[in-house]
């Protein structure tokens, strides 16, 4: 059965127009732009706590707020990312990671790789 046309759909479709893709680095401007701008709100409003500054702050807070920092990093690359679609863009995807999965035959062998012993010395003795 022959899918049946949604004039739902091509009415929609038919008020698509291009835009420009958003480059990685404009769109991380963008970003760091409205973190500036946030910041700055807030610290007018509420104000910033100088505790880093005057030494009350413990290695956790640090520990903690970097981590939340990586992830804020993390997920805005992850949006900048998705506001540029590739299509057929030669990109490998989850094949590159799987290829790269499979070329390591055990993780303790990667390690001494990334260390710079030989991989065969870790093989042999596993095996």
């Amino acid at each position: 059965m022959p899918p049946r046309p949604n004039p739902l759909i091509a009415q929609l479709a038919d008020e698509l127009e291009p835009v420009r893709p958003l480059q990685m680095r404009h769109g991380l401007a963008l970003v760091a732009v409205a973190t500036v701008l946030t910041i700055a709100v807030i610290a007018l409003w509420q104000g910033l706590w100088s505790g880093p500054t005057d030494g009350q702050a413990t290695a956790i807070f640090f520990i903690a707020n970097g981590l939340i920092a990586l992830v804020g990093l993390a997920s805005a690359r992850a949006v900048v990312r998705m506001a540029a679609p590739r299509v057929a863009s030669g990109r490998m995807g989850c094949a590159g990671c799987w290829r790269r999965l499979r070329s390591c035959p055990s993780p303790p062998c990667c390690w001494r790789r990334w260390r710079g012993q030989s991989a065969d010395t870790t093989t042999r003795r596993m095996g």
